[in-house]
């Protein structure tokens, strides 16, 4: 599938996208650029894609895994981010496919990404990089660094 198809899934259906990703979790994926403000992606995984300069002003990503990632510039003011997860997660109570293992020591690169106003309850940053990240009025409180 190309990019373009995997964001019509993502965004219609993040189950169906998942169920898609969990069979092809070695593709990496790419949403360099690509439009997510105010969508809903609870759960999503996102696991292994590059979101580089993505924009998630607004939304709703609760719970959405971003291991081995690249969102450097990414946008995510304004999100719902409560328990999502960009740090590694190797030894967390979080359960994805034995295919995503491989994966889930790296933590996302978060260096310039915007997360000013965002809702960052229980999310985990653990391991991450994340030079000049903004995190200006976000609500990370409850963040696991």
């Amino acid at each position: 599938m190309t990019s373009s198809e995997l964001y019509e899934l993502l965004v219609a259906d993040v189950q169906a996208f998942n169920d898609w990703r969990v069979s092809n979790a070695d593709v990496r994926i790419d949403f360099d650029n690509y439009d997510f403000s105010e969508k809903i992606l609870t759960d999503a995984v996102l696991i292994n894609v590059s979101l580089q300069n993505a924009n998630f002003s607004g939304a709703n990503i609760e719970y959405t895994s971003f291991c081995h990632s690249d969102a450097t510039g990414a946008n995510f003011q304004g999100a719902n981010a409560g328990g999502a997860h960009f740090g590694s997660i190797e030894n967390s109570d979080v359960r994805l496919p034995q295919s995503f293992l491989a994966h889930l020591s790296h933590a996302a690169i978060l260096d310039k990404s915007n997360f000013s106003k965002a809702d960052l309850e229980m999310a985990n940053f653990r391991n991450c990089p994340r030079n000049n990240a903004c995190f200006e009025s976000a609500n990370t409180e409850t963040v696991v660094w």
